[in-house]
């Protein structure tokens, strides 16, 4: 196919002097789905959006039923098929933000903590605080009531596991309403951390044995943007643009089953901020990025 070969080509020549990406979209529970749920205590399913705002109008969430029988109640999240995530330490800086957003009935104040793992050394037996555990607390709170926000996580220096370095987390442990004996359900979307190893090249490509995004155009964009792009094979496509915080502002296809061949979608940018966005291009798991910018 000529196009995808000279799309694949151009894409090739654009990443020349790219910087890598350092946080993504690990889940949305609909189109992008990086992570798998080990262990959970309570239990967390796909469910519709219980409350669309303007903080989050997706279809589909996580709905997580606390169990309160746990006082530490939490949530595994781990990278699929078994890699790690990319070097962390950008979040212990502070250079980078750990964020999800969250719905609940519970309080405004309601805590939430992550601790980011060594997956194997955390669930070790016998078991002695605070092995597995790396550098520190990553600490949220919420502050509205049965309303989705987003919540930016802070880190704060505790106690930690000195065996376990920057470059060995393969695990995020989610607390909501630690230290409690909550059972209400939480709704969760859109958590957004450290970027995944096995997706660094695809993360940060424009281009795959799959398919080819093309450069986006006008960029700048006022009004709207055109993106063609071109599959190789056929595939599930889902394709929009994302802030510079993971979070996706405006949907063109959505989980959308395609034959190959060439391709291209409008999407309206009029009503955007102005700054930086991404285009993403996702094909059967693969994530395929251009930069536009909105003025």
């Amino acid at each position: 196919m000529k196009t995808f070969t000279h799309m694949l080509l151009a894409a090739g020549l654009a990443l020349i002097g790219q910087q890598a990406s350092a946080q993504q979209v690990l889940d949305n529970y609909e189109n992008t789905r990086l992570v798998d749920y080990p262990a959970t205590q309570g239990t967390i399913t796909v469910v519709a959006n219980p409350g669309s705002n303007a903080v989050n109008s997706s279809t589909s969430c996580a709905g997580y039923a606390r169990d309160g029988s746990q006082s530490y109640a939490n949530i595994a999240l781990q990278p699929k098929n078994g890699v790690k995530f990319a070097n962390v330490a950008a979040y212990v800086a502070g250079t980078r933000r750990i964020s999800l957003k969250i719905r609940s009935s519970a309080p405004a104040g309601t805590p939430l903590l992550i601790v980011l793992q060594n997956r194997a050394k955390a669930i070790a037996t016998p078991y002695v605080y605070p092995q597995g555990n790396f550098s520190g607390y990553f600490n949220g709170a919420t502050t509205v009531v049965n309303a989705w926000e987003t919540v930016t996580f802070t880190y704060s220096a505790v106690g930690s596991d000195p065996t376990v370095t920057a470059n060995d987390i393969d695990q995020l442990a989610l607390y909501v309403a630690p230290n409690s004996s909550s059972s209400l359900t939480y709704y969760l979307d859109d958590i957004t951390g450290p970027e995944i190893t096995s997706t660094t090249t695809a993360a940060r490509s424009s281009a795959s044995s799959l398919a080819a995004l093309a450069t986006p155009y006008p960029n700048p964009s006022t009004t709207a943007v055109h993106l063609p792009y071109s599959l190789e094979k056929a595939g599930t496509v889902s394709l929009g643009l994302y802030d510079m915080m993971g979070r996706r502002v405006a949907t063109a296809i959505d989980n959308q089953a395609k034959p190959a061949g060439d391709y291209s979608a409008d999407l309206n940018t009029a009503n955007l901020a102005r700054g930086l966005y991404t285009c993403r291009l996702v094909i059967d798991g693969v994530a395929l990025t251009r930069p536009l910018s909105v003025e």
